[in-house]
């Protein structure tokens, strides 16, 4: 669908990479293109929510300090800090996953998606599967099998010469109930992940949080 309207989203990164977007030394952030990104390639952002973004830098951070620590690398800890980017979004044509005809769309890229693997001889078993980040993992945080099946869809749209979309819009639920038998969990958030930065991001700004 397409949307006009304007979204605010927080990127949470380091103080360093915020810094280069503020002063004009990048004129983006750059895109995630790791293969377990839930929602594919794109620069992410948390939807209305700079403290989720504040706290996901942080935890970056930390896990990327702990592992310099143990592969014995040099790393000027004292310098890197968690940020946050605010951005002025216009998604444009968006896969909005929080509306029933954009999931019933998705999921039916991906019966595609299985007879095209079954077809070349691959099987099911040797599918791309959501997995554990960690021991405990409850949220099943590396989403291989979606980041998968949500290229399919970009590519089989693009053979099709159909018109593809600039940004991905979705809700994940994470995290622990908030309180003992609650449907509501800590750590929920609206994600985006942009794939047309030209044409929908307007601007970034630095959020007034980070001058406090």
């Amino acid at each position: 669908m397409n949307i006009n309207s304007i979204v605010i989203g927080y990127h949470g990164c380091t103080n360093l990479t915020a810094e280069k977007i503020f002063k004009g030394k990048s004129h983006h952030l750059n895109k995630s293109n790791n293969d377990d990104d839930w929602l594919g390639d794109g620069i992410y952002f948390w939807e209305n929510d700079y403290q989720r973004a504040f706290d996901w830098a942080k935890i970056a951070i930390n896990r990327r300090k702990k592992k310099c620590i143990r592969l014995k690398k040099r790393v000027k800890h004292k310098l890197i800090k968690p940020a946050v980017v605010g951005a002025v979004i216009i998604p444009k044509y968006c896969l909005d996953l929080t509306t029933a005809s954009d999931m019933r769309l998705l999921k039916s890229h991906y019966k595609v998606y299985e007879k095209t693997l079954l077809a070349a001889k691959i099987p099911k078993e040797a599918f791309p599967k959501n997995k554990k980040a960690y021991e405990g993992d409850v949220d099943i945080l590396h989403r291989e099998l979606d980041c998968a099946v949500i290229h399919f869809l970009h590519k089989s749209r693009k053979k099709a010469n159909k018109i593809e979309f600039d940004s991905i819009r979705a809700t994940f639920y994470e995290g622990k109930p908030i309180y003992e038998g609650s449907g509501f969990r800590e750590k929920s958030h609206i994600q985006w992940a942009i794939r047309n930065p030209e044409k929908c991001i307007l601007g970034y700004f630095r959020p007034f949080k980070d001058l406090a």
